[in-house]
């Protein structure tokens, strides 16, 4: 079978650049974002065309098709708005006071924390109503015919703008998003697009604030009603954030019982909820609730490596597989050659884990041995057990929403949104964009490839309706989800940048690291003025032209301003990973230092927050 070629797709739209004067210079290409959003289709967007079409586009892993829900210019647009907005929002909860630094990061770490639990309430009351039902395994995924009554109430509101950026993180990871949506029987919610065209709408052009209706929110206030009457978790607008009056209680899966009174997120001596060294004495429980041998039983004080324990027994005891099957033995995520049923392969881990659990052993030397991919366990960050009865979500979503953060905050302090030729830019991105997908999507590729900043920006957006996503994925050549893999070391990006530039020069007879700044972007033959009239240039024209350029903000002097992008990479923990970095001397490891910091947080989010790499997974 053939990969499918480039020319099969449809070209992008050609939009009419806008001419606009500026101090008597010639008329350069413009067409600023306001308008891109203004004039463009409903039907641009994915979260659109899902409302208005009644039945899922159907998936079918033996035909081999191009890719059918690619991102579009509307939508890129729209997704850089709303990372100005994410960026305000953090501006508003740190306020412009004069903190020391290391408090700011502590505030921020907390209002994540924070804003993780508020999540997880919100989907937890959309799973109480709409749940797939029990036994339901994948089977839901395949379901063509969409949730009238669900899609409805997801029309009705739009969350706050807080649990709309822990949602937006948590896409980013489409495989571990499926993952715990498929166990936690609500698949319906996992194939609801992002709702990018009403989310920009709410998002104002100058300010960026986000600003939702009163319906929008007494909807989602309703909403939670069905699930909690706790007063401090029914509010949409958080208002003036105050990481010490934020108590928690926690809960056992298990039994369900409250094992602690309210405890703050946060102390001075760093032993909160959200803190790293967590440490709370467990309150004296009703022997007639708790379950007789459960675990809590024996927990003398409560740690994270405790609650993370806890959460292994649990799963252990619970007829659901065990976390993470799905992502990597999931037939449908997985090329039919590779995937494996969940269940059994589920099974078999837990009986090797039960063969070795001891209530004096920690979880890493229970987990250490089984092949089952367990070690995640140990990096756990279980706000899921501050919500009763709430899902069940292991996933350190703190640490996916920080990585994201440092995407977000350069592609914001690049401010490619405020660019004069944003249209022609993202236009050029989106057709590199296709390129790229089929470069990793083919199924000769055996290295991994690492994007440039412009393609990351892209691949983002198509992740953000996950059902498209999968779609395009199963649709190609390789028939298997792509991930990026978050924990691959830092050293290994050079070389798939490498092998990624040559194989796309190989490919497309074109540079993959351009550089997009003003000055270059409007130069490239696609946009560049005629012959006669940039010959009539002045020195004084070209020598601004020059500076330009030159005090871009990813302007550099020894490779293009298309830089690699490090999103997404996790610096891992081991002595000799961390011998390397000492040697390299990464030019971020400077910068960044003070937020990867382990002293800082439950789960350390190490950086780059950069290093998005494609790679397909073995099964």
């Amino acid at each position: 079978m053939t990969q499918v070629i480039e020319d099969t797709y449809p070209y992008l739209p050609v939009y009419e650049a806008v001419a606009k004067e500026s101090d008597n210079d010639d008329c350069q290409p413009y067409f600023d974002f306001i308008t891109t959003l203004k004039e463009a289709k409903q039907t641009d967007y994915q979260s659109y065309k899902y409302r208005i079409d009644t039945d899922f586009p159907k998936i079918d892993k033996l035909v081999l098709r191009r890719p059918t829900c690619m991102p579009t210019i509307p939508e890129a647009v729209a997704h850089l708005k709303l990372l100005k907005a994410f960026g305000v929002l953090k501006e508003n909860v740190l306020g412009c006071g004069n903190d020391p630094e290391k408090y700011q990061i502590k505030k921020w770490k907390v209002f994540i924390t924070c804003a993780v639990r508020r999540f997880i309430i919100f989907v937890s009351a959309l799973r109480d109503c709409y749940s797939d039902g029990p036994s339901s395994r994948e089977l839901p995924f395949y379901e063509l015919q969409k949730d009238a009554s669900f899609n409805e109430t997801m029309d009705s509101f739009l969350p706050p703008l807080d649990v709309v950026m822990v949602w937006h993180a948590f896409l980013l990871n489409p495989k571990t998003f499926y993952d715990v949506f498929t166990r936690e029987e609500f698949i319906v919610f996992a194939k609801y697009p992002f709702p990018l065209d009403r989310l920009e709408s709410c998002i104002d052009n100058e300010s960026f604030e986000y600003n939702v209706s009163d319906e929008y929110k007494t909807n989602y206030t309703n909403l939670l009603k069905t699930f909690t009457d706790e007063a401090n978790d029914l509010k949409y607008d958080v208002g003036t954030f105050s990481m010490h009056e934020e108590l928690v209680v926690v809960y056992c899966p298990q039994c369900e019982v409250s094992l602690s009174k309210p405890i703050p997120m946060t102390t001075d001596r760093e032993t909160g909820f959200a803190d790293c060294q967590f440490k709370a004495k467990p309150q004296s429980k009703n022997r007639n609730i708790v379950l007789h041998n459960c675990y809590c039983e024996d927990i003398e004080e409560l740690t994270h490596d405790e609650l993370r324990k806890l959460q292994l027994y649990h799963d252990l005891h619970n007829s659901r597989p065990l976390p993470k099957t799905y992502k990597y033995f999931s037939p449908v995520l997985c090329n039919p050659k590779q995937s494996r049923d969940p269940g059994v392969a589920s099974n078999k881990v837990k009986q090797a884990v039960m063969k070795r659990w001891s209530s004096s052993k920690p979880v890493y030397a229970i987990t250490k041995d089984v092949d089952g991919g367990l070690g995640d366990y140990a990096q756990s960050n279980l706000i899921c057990y501050t919500v009763p009865r709430g899902m069940v979500i292991g996933e350190d979503l703190v640490g996916c929403v920080l990585r994201q953060e440092i995407f977000t905050m350069k592609m914001n302090s690049m401010d490619w949104l405020h660019s004069p030729i944003v249209l022609q830019s993202v236009s050029e991105s989106l057709i590199r964009y296709r390129r790229f997908f089929l470069m990793m999507t083919d199924n000769n590729l055996t290295h991994m490839v690492v994007p440039t900043l412009d393609i990351d920006l892209m691949w983002h957006t198509h992740q953000l309706w996950m059902y498209g996503y999968f779609k395009d994925c199963l649709s190609s050549s390789c028939h298997a989800v792509i991930d990026h893999d978050d924990k691959v070391e830092a050293g290994e990006l050079d070389d798939g940048f490498s092998f990624a530039s040559k194989e796309y020069k190989k490919r497309y007879n074109e540079d993959y690291s351009i550089c997009y700044c003003r000055y270059c972007s409007s130069h490239r033959p696609e946009v560049k003025l005629s012959f006669w009239k940039s010959s009539l240039k002045s020195r004084k024209k070209l020598e601004r032209e020059k500076f330009s350029l030159v005090t871009h903000p990813l302007f550099s002097l020894n490779e293009g301003l298309c830089h690699i992008s490090t999103h997404n990479s996790i610096v891992l923990p081991h002595d000799a990973a961390i011998s390397r970095r000492l040697e390299s001397d990464l030019p971020w490891t400077k910068e960044h230092f003070h937020l990867q910091d382990p002293a800082n947080y439950v789960v350390a989010p190490s950086v780059p927050a950069g290093a998005l790499i494609f790679c397909k997974i073995p099964m």
